[in-house]
């Protein structure tokens, strides 16, 4: 069972929490952290008949400095692309908080809008994520996700993260969501030991 960290901001309370735009190279860890992903998603990327890599539509709800799309998007592979993240920044293509945008990006046929949504470090950061577990699945055909791994067990606290997940309490959220997992890592860093789910 997901635990809460803290009571909720509001809205005010985040625009200050959030003020300073997001570099991933300042902390060693998230530097680790996204060479990791990185690595995953070149070894899991969805490939042609002949090997080669699919050129996606890809929507990243935690987008930061954007470093993820950035490298997709010079490897050639991504022909669209939608960048949100908890708070609008100088990267991302839509206004609102991230549960604002799945509306957004929803289609009227219900059919998946993207192929590949990318989901890191965020539903630590929400007031709902079984939501927003839930509508990405109506937007997207395949996820990536990372969070900390049991943050609630640590001496760090973070100001940001609402809530901590044990690796059991997010494969139980993703299934409850109508995910299902295809691939499982996890990373220890200083700081935190990560979790990564690949789902489809």
């Amino acid at each position: 069972m997901k635990i809460q960290l803290r009571p909720f901001w509001t809205d005010a309370e985040l625009a200050e929490i959030y003020a300073t735009p997001y570099d991933h190279t300042r902390w060693a860890d998230h530097k680790d952290r996204m060479a990791w992903i990185i690595r995953t998603v070149r070894q899991l990327w969805p490939r042609t008949d002949a090997g080669l890599p699919m050129e996606l539509a890809v929507a990243d709800l935690s987008c930061g400095d954007a470093y993820i799309v950035r490298q997709l998007i010079e490897w050639g592979w991504v022909n669209t692309y939608e960048l949100a993240d908890i708070v609008p920044n100088a990267y991302t293509t839509l206004d609102g908080s991230i549960e604002d945008t799945l509306e957004l990006l929803a289609r009227p046929s219900g059919e998946p809008s993207f192929h590949l949504l990318i989901c890191t470090e965020t539903v630590e950061h929400v007031r709902d994520p079984e939501s927003l577990l839930a509508g990405l699945r109506r937007i997207g055909g395949q996820l990536l996700l990372t969070t900390p791994i049991d943050e609630a067990a640590t001496s760090i606290d973070n100001p940001e993260h609402y809530w901590s997940f044990t690796v059991e309490d997010m494969r139980g959220l993703l299934e409850d969501a109508g995910w299902k997992v295809e691939h499982f890592d996890r990373l220890s860093t200083f700081w935190y030991e990560y979790q990564l789910w690949w789902c489809s």
